[in-house]
């Protein structure tokens, strides 16, 4: 094997070790990572587990409870069970139904309850965590394309983006609102921005709020991917009302850049005051500060994470110590970024070709055991699910 050592910045130094095909399927060491800026943490080993399994057809949302994972697999119409001790999978393990395309999904381990919103069928599917039966699908007319869902003790909020066709593009996006304990929508209402494709659930200050990610309309019809329309991040307070609670809205300033928007799923470091977003079409993340209830990076000034010449797709979670992991579609690759000073831990992590085929590193979740993190990601195009473990 070559061996390659590279300085990057003045915090990190990486060992890289290149490792030939035949070899890419086992966990190996991939490079080394000194202690980022934030305080306390330490030098990891990274490994890279390229096919823990196989998985079924357009994986798109991928789950982690205490002991395992749970795959929204949209062309299947299942959610398959990954045991995260043992490795094996429950293919299947919830069958949503023929011709429902599920598309997002959220846990709610104390209830035992996952709930699965299902795209084609505008339905939204109420499922048991332990054996995988669907309890319960919920069908309302109030549900437009719904693509995201989350939880609170007593409601469910559904998104829905109600996207009409490429013809006539997106209608008004909407949020509406399911009284678990009956399961019956008691409120829906119009988001502030159109494509509402992402959900969280936050408490900040002490007061429970719901943020929705307005991606703002996209068009499509070209060789690369343009917003159509402003997208934001709206904040409403569940405490003051769950059922229409008041908002604020806050836009990015993408309707003056066609290139750079689309922002994904609100996420907040631990402890942190500010939420982070990747972007769905642009290299960039963008940040907003919740204390002062305003961008640090909108779409006019964003916190570039690489150049690039064409529009690439991202997804991001987070994990423990603030890191930030990203994965790039287009790149095959994950990033991590230290959200304590906003600057990139490591060069990418290289998630593989097999065979010259793009594999299109999707969604991904962070499972913190004890000093380690490991982060699953989908491999969308390959139907697997691979692992990058970060071992102190």
């Amino acid at each position: 094997m070559k061996r390659v050592t590279i300085a990057v910045a003045s915090f990190v130094a990486l060992t890289i070790f290149a490792c030939d095909d035949e070899a890419a399927q086992a966990p190996q060491p991939e490079l080394r990572t000194e202690a980022p800026c934030s305080e306390g943490v330490p030098e990891y080993d990274v490994v890279v587990e390229r096919r823990l399994s196989e998985i079924g057809p357009a994986a798109n949302e991928l789950l982690a409870t205490d002991d395992a994972l749970f795959i929204v697999e949209s062309a299947a119409n299942t959610v398959s069970r990954f045991d995260r001790l043992d490795g094996s999978l429950k293919s299947g393990f919830v069958d949503v139904g023929n011709d429902r395309n599920p598309y997002a999904a959220s846990v709610d381990e104390e209830a035992g309850e996952i709930w699965v919103t299902n795209f084609i069928s505008d339905t939204v599917t109420v499922a048991d965590l332990v054996t995988g039966e669907v309890l319960e699908e919920i069908s309302d007319e109030r549900f437009v394309d719904p693509s995201a869902v989350a939880l609170t003790d007593g409601y469910a909020y559904v998104a829905n983006v109600e996207f009409l066709s490429l013809d006539k593009g997106y209608g008004p996006g909407s949020i509406a609102v399911i009284e678990r304990s009956t399961l019956e929508v008691v409120a829906a209402w119009e988001t502030a921005f159109q494509n509402p494709h992402f959900l969280a659930v936050y408490d900040v200050d002490g007061a429970e709020s719901l943020f929705v990610s307005g991606a703002g309309t996209l068009d499509m019809s070209g060789e690369d991917v343009r917003v159509g329309s402003e997208g934001g991040l709206q904040w409403l307070d569940l405490d003051t009302d769950p059922v229409e609670p008041p908002s604020q809205s806050f836009s990015l300033g993408q309707a003056s850049i066609e290139a750079v928007g689309a922002p994904g799923r609100p996420l907040l470091p631990p402890g942190g005051e500010r939420l982070y977003f990747s972007s769905g079409i642009a290299p960039v993340l963008f940040v907003f500060d919740l204390e002062e209830r305003q961008w640090i990076y909108d779409a006019v000034e964003p916190l570039q994470l690489y150049e690039s010449e064409n529009d690439v797709t991202h997804r991001a979670a987070m994990g423990a110590n603030g890191l930030l992991w990203i994965t790039s579609f287009n790149d095959d690759e994950l990033y991590l970024l230290d959200t304590a000073c906003d600057e990139l831990v490591a060069p990418p992590i290289d998630v593989g070709e097999v065979a010259d085929m793009l594999e299109g590193a999707q969604a991904l979740t962070i499972v913190t055991d004890g000093e380690s993190q490991r982060a699953y990601y989908l491999l969308s195009i390959a139907n697997a699910i691979g692992r990058v473990t970060l071992e102190p």
